[in-house]
């Protein structure tokens, strides 16, 4: 394998689990029903701790650590608005690996609209960087706009959900106390043109106290469920299982810990900190 598709399988996984844990987001459930729509986002910033090990004997990697940091603010009187980096460095067979990366997401409360940016740097150089648009259409599908595409647009098949949009139906279907959700979204950040076919489990409830201290050992999560969370990534094209992973989250989605399983490299990462941000009160 050569370094530079090292470099790019490497980073791509990275992506896919930082989409997951920055998209396993605080949320606030509102009153019945609950839908993705009733579900709110309560700001915040959060960093992770990120340890990389091989998954199995034949794995180039050998080791690592880096650091997620995730910042949301918003609401539905307004866009939300995520800013994600990831700052990591892993030891192979070969040369050493870091990886740097930026994406921003901004989605208004309808989700009709997504703007997505990202740039990454693998070694100090430049590997990818793209800004997109996508918007909802009648048909119930979506067109993603960028010059990084092929011809400059691509279409989403119908029923496509936009990352925050998945990520509050994930959150709705758990505050409903729901045991299953299986879902369809655009995960620009893998991919430009990306589309994940994800399935969760929710359950069981995780009654051990949290260590005094912990990050997650606030007033306000003190009345939320804690559960264990499964959840499959599947590519759409070809319906091959990507990643399993599993977390424990709050019920309003705060993850506390993940252990992701690729074909190759396995991720934890683990709540360092966390600020709950001031909340835009809609006028």
């Amino acid at each position: 394998m050569t370094d530079d598709i090292r470099q790019s399988r490497t980073q791509s996984r990275i992506w896919l689990l930082a989409g997951s844990i920055a998209l396993s987001a605080v949320f606030t459930a509102q009153a019945q029903p609950h839908t993705a729509s009733a579900v709110d986002i309560t700001p915040f910033k959060a960093v992770y701790k990120l340890d990389f090990g091989p998954s199995n004997d034949k794995s180039p990697f050998k080791s690592g650590q880096g650091r997620l940091t995730v910042e949301f603010t918003g609401s539905r009187c307004t866009d939300y608005r995520m800013i994600r980096t990831v700052n990591a460095r892993l030891t192979t067979i070969g040369e050493p690996l870091t990886i740097q990366s930026e994406a921003t997401f901004a989605e208004n409360a309808a989700s009709s609209q997504l703007a997505f940016s990202m740039v990454e740097r693998n070694n100090g150089k430049v590997s990818r960087q793209y800004n997109l648009i996508a918007r909802k259409n009648d048909s119930g599908g979506a067109t993603v706009r960028s010059g990084s595409l092929p011809g400059g647009k691509a279409d989403l098949p119908k029923g496509t959900l936009f990352p925050i949009e998945h990520e509050r139906a994930v959150i709705a279907a758990a505050s409903a106390g729901n045991k299953t959700l299986a879902t369809t979204f655009y995960n620009p950040e893998e991919s430009i043109g990306n589309i994940e076919q994800m399935s969760y489990t929710f359950g069981p409830e995780s009654k051990t106290a949290l260590p005094k201290g912990h990050p997650a050992d606030i007033e306000a999560l003190r009345n939320q469920t804690r559960q264990r969370v499964q959840a499959i990534f599947r590519t759409q094209k070809t319906g091959k299982i990507r990643v399993r992973e599993s977390m424990t989250s709050f019920n309003n989605g705060i993850l506390t810990v993940s252990d992701a399983l690729f074909e190759q490299l396995r991720i934890k990462a683990s709540l360092q900190s966390l600020t709950m941000l001031p909340k835009q009160a809609c006028s």
